[in-house]
């Protein structure tokens, strides 16, 4: 079952035989603030730098990539820091067919020199809402917060 709108997390992806189907009109506790979904940003490390990478000073590093998500809403802006949030850039957005996928982002980063650099991302929704930077678990709707990386440069 699928169903427009909704985190991938609320979608069942395999039902064993034995399960039984109930169908709910109402929203349980938490699943009407996901119809939205919370404006999130997250920088993929499998594509970006991380914690145990050494990134070369002086020379553009052309994939500091992520995802951003806000539901309904869309993605208007994402931005990123390598300062711990004290400066913010903006980063490229790729644009995808709908509004309630992920939006892919990408930023070309020249190191200025070398050191640790604290890197932070965080998305604006459509209507030009910034993500909540507070920490919160994910239960009942969702975690919040600001996704980061410390990345080494030579």
């Amino acid at each position: 079952m699928i169903r427009s709108g909704r985190y991938g997390v609320k979608n069942p992806k395999w039902l064993p035989g034995s399960c039984r189907w109930r169908s709910r009109t109402t929203a349980e506790l938490g699943t009407a603030r996901l119809e939205q979904g919370r404006v999130r940003a997250y920088i993929q490390p499998t594509r970006s730098p991380t914690g145990g990478d050494v990134v070369p000073a002086g020379r553009p590093f052309p994939f500091v990539r992520g995802i951003a998500f806000a539901g309904s809403r869309g993605i208007s802006k994402v931005e990123i820091s390598f300062d711990g949030g004290r400066s913010w850039d903006t980063t490229q957005l790729r644009r995808v067919l709908s509004r309630l996928n992920w939006m892919p982002f990408t930023y070309v980063w020249t190191p200025p020199g070398p050191g640790t650099y604290d890197v932070r991302v965080r998305a604006y929704d459509g209507d030009g809402v910034v993500q909540d930077a507070t920490e919160r678990d994910s239960f009942p709707d969702r975690t919040t917060g600001i996704d980061r990386r410390m990345i080494k440069v030579s």
